[in-house]
């Protein structure tokens, strides 16, 4: 490079530098040291630097355009100041930045130009020169150019295999694996990494030594396979072997390895090394193991589960338990208990396996129940392990119990379902001691788990079994006392239609004579008297028809009797009978029949007669002022709607303005022998028998009773009687049926009010 080159050079480090200096003030990491770097640098640039070996360029351009740089450098200094005083912002400083970069990127220009124009005028004086240069290397280069070639692949070749080198040191220091290289006979170690330190605790230097070394470590069990694998592959000397054994370490730690090793052949194609890599899988062996152990434990306690449910007798799933976990185990004798605390504390023997040579011998039975063994026992749901009864702190007051049968270790755990004990296993070893394993109790721990559930599930099943014998037993005494009350009701039946008939007979026999004496006794005196005797007995009568009829429709033998019914006439005809007992007692009876109700129906004419019957004479009796109403109307529907009405159902609503009844007796008032007070009873007569017959003869009907009441204001009671058949309905009635019923129910009603028969005393019939 020329030395106007270097003026182009430092010219730009000018530019680049300023720009990192401003950059760096933003970023407040401030560096004087470059501020002073270009000082010097334009100061060389102006008046040349040995130092910097920069000439003194004497272009005017060039001067100017440095001597603006200088200007604008003090300016861009004066600004960085400010700027680190706070007394400039950062839009400032930028601002003067960029001005000091378009200055040096001309005086950059500059020197490019100045630099170009000497660069001219050396260039013929480096032609001549470069001519006879090239004349002399050409020369040069042919005798050397064969020289240079080997020399170059040899240096090429030393490189690569230095690098590679390297990179095979860095790779064996860093890798876990042990990676290791024999002669062909395995008996001289050319090489091993480092890693083989770590995981023998050997020095690499004592393998170098001795190759027996490797031989040595060795876990005795695995010696014969490792010898009998390597001298298979050594008299084959083919393919790859695999090895997985055991070492023991320099601190008698034990490692699983796993070996792989092949051969090296030379560019003739025979082998003349072994080379391979002994890896450390003990983390993955040892889990292995855990889970190859795991899945065992999980095998042994599936069958044991299943073993437990096989059965629902509580003997026969003890004794299972007991023998499974006796062989599993290898233990001398396995006891199982059923466990009864809470007022009575109780451990029963059920479930036992015991060796043939040893005898019965139920430990826990001869503790007291305060016993601090036996209670940690009872109160958790972990094993309590004794390998050494003789250390055992809870055991010292009763070793010589254990002693005396020979007992060396013991193993129990309670079993429980929800956290409440059921049960206990007792586990004993004779003769020598036993060392629990962690998975022996893990396995004993889960298997009283799920024996706590089955004792629980069979205690519960023995409870039902009791309960439905029980059950059982009361079902017989039920049937047999059910038999017993059928044959007392058949008895009372049959008693009661004979007394029916018994008191009856008489009773007819009194009101036929009093009717006899009506028409000849004329004194006015005796004819009240005789007129008593009719009304008591009509009422003793009606009375014992009640009674009768109750009890036969309770015993199920009055059966429904359809026949032909005009329904306008039963009305007509409670209307004249009830009629003057209104008048009596001055208050309005008022009957409304529809026009819509069929001319003839098929119902049970006689109880259809007793039950608007009842009601009525109930609405007059309890009633002093005011009215009675009742209304009777057809409800037909949609489905029924066809060229001819074949049923329909009759509603009968009985309303009067009586005393009425209480909430709380409107829930008791349809019970026979029932009435609104004893008060009433008193006033009103009567035993409270007519709503409960009317109600059980509405139900044989199958309709149903609606009951709206208010005390002191009046009583409303519905009734509705379904699906009765037609028997005959005028064609005008059809007629307009055919219209009135595509309207609503409630649509009907308003229609049927409109269209009402007012029965009123019946003065106009």
């Amino acid at each position: 490079m020329t030395k106007y080159g270097r003026v182009v050079n430092f010219s730009g480090i000018v530019r680049g530098a300023s720009q990192k200096l401003v950059k760096n003030e933003l970023s407040n990491y401030p560096k004087d040291q470059e501020i002073e770097k270009i000082n010097a640098i334009i100061q060389g640039l102006i008046k040349g630097d040995k130092t910097l070996d920069l000439p003194l360029v004497k272009n005017k351009i060039f001067q100017v355009k440095i001597s603006i740089v200088q200007e604008k450098w003090t300016d861009l200094k004066a600004e960085i100041i400010a700027f680190r005083e706070g007394k400039s912002t950062k839009q400032q400083l930028l601002q003067i930045s960029e001005d000091f970069w378009i200055v040096t990127n001309d005086a950059t220009f500059a020197s490019e130009n100045t630099a170009s124009s000497h660069i001219q005028s050396l260039r013929k004086l480096y032609l001549v020169l470069f001519l006879i240069n090239l004349t002399v290397l050409t020369f040069v280069w042919k005798i050397n150019k064969k020289i240079s070639l080997n020399i170059k692949d040899r240096i090429r070749a030393e490189i690569s295999l230095k690098s590679s080198e390297e990179k095979f040191q860095q790779l064996a220091n860093n890798i876990n694996e042990v990676f290791w290289m024999t002669d062909i006979n395995f008996r001289e170690i050319i090489y091993v990494s480092p890693a083989y330190e770590k995981i023998w605790g050997k020095t690499c230097e004592s393998l170098y030594l001795d190759i027996n070394q490797w031989k040595n470590s060795i876990y005795p069990q695995d010696v014969s396979f490792f010898d009998r694998v390597l001298e298979n592959f050594l008299i084959n000397q083919e393919g790859t072997f695999y090895l997985e054994y055991r070492i023991l370490s320099s601190d008698n730690q034990i490692y699983w390895i796993h070996h792989r090793g092949f051969l090296i052949k030379n560019i003739e194609n025979q082998a003349y090394r072994i080379a391979g890599i002994a890896e450390d899988i003990t983390q993955k062996k040892n889990i292995e193991i855990c889970l190859r152990e795991e899945l065992k434990q999980t095998i042994l306690l599936q069958t044991i589960t299943k073993k437990i449910r096989a059965s629902l007798e509580i003997e026969t799933i003890l004794n299972n338990t007991a023998h499974i976990l006796a062989i599993k185990m290898k233990i001398d004798s396995c006891l199982i208990y059923t466990y009864i605390g809470d007022d009575q504390f109780q451990l029963n023997l059920i479930g036992t396996n015991i060796n043939k040579n040893i005898r019965h011998y139920d430990f826990l039975n001869q503790l007291d129940k305060d016993d601090s063994y036996l209670k940690r026992i009872i109160d958790e749901d972990k094993a309590v392990v004794i390998n050494k009864i003789e250390e055992e702190p809870l055991l010292i007051s009763n070793q010589h119990l254990l002693q005396a049968e020979n007992i060396k270790s013991l193993l129990t755990i309670r079993t429980s379902y929800k956290q409440n004990i059921n049960g206990v296993i007792e586990l004993h070893q004779y003769d020598k001691i036993h060392n629990w394993q962690p998975k022996d109790i893990k396995l004993i721990e889960a298997v009283a788990s799920q024996l706590g559930i089955a004792i629980a599930q069979a205690n519960l099943l023995a409870e039902n079994k009791k309960q439905l014998e029980k059950l059982n037993q009361q079902n017989i005494q039920l049937q047999e006392k059910s038999k017993q009350a059928e044959a007392a009701n058949k008895a009372k039946t049959n008693f009661l239609a004979n007394m029916s008939h018994e008191i009856r007979t008489p009773l007819n026999a009194i009101l036929g004579f009093s009717d006899l004496l009506s028409q000849k006794i004329i004194d006015p005196e005796n004819v009240n008297h005789l007129q008593s005797i009719i009304f008591s007995s009509n009422n003793l009568l009606a009375l014992i028809n009640d009674i009768f009829e109750l009890i036969r429709l309770e015993s199920g033998i009055v059966k429904v009797e359809s026949e032909t019914v005009n329904l306008t006439e039963i009305i007509r005809q409670i209307y004249y009978k009830f009629s003057e007992k209104a008048n009596q007692k001055n208050i309005k009876l008022i009957v409304n029949l529809n026009k819509n109700i069929p001319d003839i129906l098929e119902f049970d004419k006689l109880k259809l007669y007793q039950i608007i019957n009842n009601l009525l004479s109930n609405a007059i009796k309890f009633t002093k002022l005011g009215s009675v109403k009742v209304d009777v109307w057809a409800n037909y529907f949609q489905s029924d709607l066809k060229t001819r009405q074949e049923n329909c159902s009759i509603v009968i609503r009985i309303k009067d303005t009586g005393i009425g009844i209480s909430q709380e007796k409107q829930k008791i008032i349809f019970d026979r022998f029932t009435q609104v007070s004893q008060e009433t009873n008193r006033e009103y007569e009567g035993i409270g028998l007519g709503l409960t017959l009317t109600q059980k003869m509405i139900q044989l009907l199958e309709g149903n009773l609606k009951l709206e009441s208010e005390l002191e204001k009046g009583t409303t009671i519905t009734v509705t009687l379904p699906h009765l058949n037609i028997i005959q309905l005028s064609n005008q009635k059809a007629l307009n049926l055919i219209t009135e019923t595509q309207l609503t129910t409630q649509e009907q009603k308003n229609i049927g009010q409109q269209k009402k028969l007012v029965l009123s005393n019946y003065q106009n019939s």
